[in-house]
Order: C-alpha cells, then sequence, then structure tokens
C-alpha cells in the first residue's frame, strides 16, 4: 500500500529538560498507518536536543511498508523545572573583582589596556 503525504497528523509537542522524545511520539494516528509503518529521526542533526531549553525543530521520517518514505517537520517546546523554556532563568552569575598591578599576568594571561582619547 503506497501512502500519501496526507496520511499522518504530526503534533507539536512539549517536553522537559533530560526527557526522551521518541521520533513516533509525534504522529498522532500511528493506529491509522500500515502495520509495519517506521519513525526515525532523519540523521543524527535531527533528534530532538533537552539537555538545553528552549524551541527545537526536528525531522521524523516515516516509511511505509511499500518502501516509501515521508520526512514530517516537528516542533518541540523544551520547559525547564519551572516552566520556562530559557536557560537564564536559574542561571547565577558570580563575579569577584581582582586588583592587580599594571602588567601583571592573570590566570597565565597578560593583561594590557588600550586607552583611546578623542577630543
Amino acid at each position: 500500500m503506497k501512502c500519501t503525504d496526507k496520511s499522518f497528523e504530526p503534533q507539536d509537542r512539549t517536553y522537559n529538560l533530560k526527557d526522551t522524545v521518541k521520533p513516533q511520539n509525534f504522529i498522532t494516528n500511528i493506529n491509522d498507518l500500515p502495520q509495519g509503518t517506521t519513525f526515525e529521526w532523519n540523521g543524527n542533526d535531527s533528534v530532538i536536543d533537552t539537555i538545553t531549553a528552549g524551541s527545537k525543530i526536528g525531522e521524523v521520517l516515516v516509511t511505509y511498508p511499500d518502501g516509501s518514505s515521508e520526512l514530517v517537520v516537528v516542533h518541540v517546546e523544551v520547559k525547564n523545572a519551572n516552566g520556562s523554556n530559557t536557560q537564564a532563568t536559574n542561571a547565577t552569575i558570580a563575579t569577584q573583582v581582582q586588583e592587580v598591578p599594571f602588567g601583571t599576568s592573570v590566570n597565565g594571561k597578560r593583561i594590557s589596556i588600550k586607552l583611546i582619547v578623542q577630543a
């Protein structure tokens, strides 16, 4: 049975950080597709990364039993534990002022300053 590009129904999804995302989770009518239809990410670049929060796009390769296939673009929102989709929400930035004599190396790097005076 050859399938048409209207045979499946992709659905956008929301996941939490570090969730496992399976390509078949995006197809809402799997039971209506021919038995033996497979779903896989279209290469490593299409796998949804849930290590970082934010909007993600992946590609699911749907292969039908007759050998025909279709590429489905899927959209994902990956949320932090607090429901945000940004990494900065939980970020804490710590700074420390360090005074050193001019020309002193800090962390193995010599500090230099370029001063431009405009009249």
